[in-house]
């Protein structure tokens, strides 16, 4: 098992961005878990280009889409 990122003592959550181009995950970070905060932080980004064999570091948080899909029920 090969790791290519790893930050053991934050917290925070991972948007995996899919698409036939490529997939990546970004981590973002927040200041606390104890209680409700705004406070975030981006972290890093990896990818795995299609048609590629290993991943690389991403080009950094993806923006969000224009018209997203609407939220499930």
């Amino acid at each position: 098992l090969h790791v290519k990122y790893i930050e053991t003592d934050l917290r925070g959550y991972l948007v995996l961005d899919v698409t036939p181009a490529r997939v990546q995950g970004e981590w973002h970070y927040v200041d606390t878990v104890a209680q409700p905060s705004t406070n975030e932080s981006f972290g890093a980004a990896w990818q795995c280009v299609a048609g590629a064999m290993r991943m690389t570091e991403g080009d950094g948080p993806t923006e969000p889409p224009a018209d997203p899909p609407p939220l499930a029920p």
